[in-house]
């Protein structure tokens, strides 16, 4: 009996171990041809190709509604099962852009995520790399090479996030959440929207305190407002900042709701 309970649970699960899901089993011939037709439609396109912040959200909704969307960022490495907790607790709607190398780490919990109506799963990049050509560099990181590395950032992690999910994001949030106008380009060409944000929590940085983050989140609040925040640093005070903002929020109002909520599709 306890044999078929263990397998009741892990049964929704049981794809993640197939490692479909991994990049060497997603880049095969088909996505190499499907590369190279959409690497032809950006070349043939004259395109000035500017370097840009992702930092305005694309909503554009009556004030009168007054939802805003939390989302978090699981860059690489840890789990913020904390964090998940209190949403699910407190019946939070929110929206995780994961990296290809975070899921790597942990396939069974995007599974898990995914399976919760609570969650809708969006694409963080493959690498974690700064989708552009041109421009500097951000906060460290790197930035994609070439055009094939553009489009692996973006369409290697779609198909990687829906062979464990069953569901193909349609936002796109570049690392850094920088771009030019190239990445703009094959993100349209392959479906996506790139995914900007209004409001940063201030959670990037790791001495930034619960009161800060939460004040970040409440003092310029408003209907389609955009919350990047991150899933990924369990040791910082993400879960503290909510406990504040969210009470605050909603007796002002507010309501939560997923990023496709706000869709202009």
């Amino acid at each position: 009996m306890q044999a078929l309970k263990f397998f009741l649970i892990l049964f929704p699960f049981l794809n993640c171990f197939s490692q479909d899901y991994l990049d060497k089993n997603l880049k095969n011939e088909e996505y190499l041809s499907f590369r190279e037709r959409i690497k032809a439609r950006i070349s043939g396109e004259k395109i000035k190709n500017s370097f840009f912040e992702a930092n305005k959200s694309f909503t554009e909704k009556s004030e009168a509604l007054g939802y805003i969307a939390l989302t978090f960022d699981a860059c690489e490495g840890k789990y913020n099962e904390e964090l998940v907790n209190f949403l699910i607790s407190e019946n939070i709607p929110a929206t995780f852009f994961l990296t290809g190398k975070w899921i790597d780490k942990n396939p069974q919990i995007t599974a898990k995520l995914a399976s919760n109506p609570l969650f809708e799963i969006e694409n963080h990049g493959l690498k974690h790399r700064i989708c552009a050509l041109t421009g500097d560099k951000k906060y460290g990181l790197k930035k994609t090479a070439n055009l094939d590395e553009i489009i692996d950032e973006i369409e290697l992690n779609n198909r990687k996030i829906e062979k464990l999910t069953g569901k193909r994001p349609v936002f796109y949030r570049p690392a850094g959440a920088y771009a030019d106008e190239i990445c703009l380009n094959a993100a349209s060409l392959l479906s996506m929207e790139i995914a900007g944000y209004d409001s940063l929590a201030g959670d990037s940085f790791s001495k930034t305190s619960a009161k800060e983050m939460s004040e970040n989140i409440i003092k310029n609040a408003r209907h389609g407002m955009v919350v990047l925040m991150h899933l990924n640093h369990p040791e910082r005070n993400e879960v503290g900042a909510l406990k504040i903002a969210v009470p605050i929020l909603r007796k002002k109002g507010f309501s939560f709701c997923h990023l496709e909520d706000f869709t202009i599709r």
